[in-house]
């Protein structure tokens, strides 16, 4: 498989303190929605969407982990096809 873009998603409880936090550190923003905040990260502009926990977890037709106490990250990728 050649992976066409990847993405990384996050799960946050705040979208509002979570777009201050990164743009504070200066990182480049990649838009916001109801659901989600995004971000660009490092030198090939990585994307990092930061979704609504409430949003993420049912598209993941699963529990998340306890974001308190562990880190969760789950990555998309886009390819030509799903083989």
């Amino acid at each position: 498989m050649k992976p066409k873009k990847i993405w990384c998603n996050l799960a946050v409880d705040d979208l509002d303190r979570t777009a201050q936090f990164y743009t504070q550190l200066g990182f480049k923003f990649n838009g916001r929605a109801d659901e989600l905040v995004s971000f660009f990260f490092g030198e090939k502009d990585l994307i990092i969407h930061f979704f609504k926990k409430d949003v993420l977890q049912p598209a993941m037709k699963g529990e998340l982990a306890d974001t308190h106490s562990v880190n969760e990250i789950i990555f998309t990728l886009a390819a030509e096809s799903k083989a």
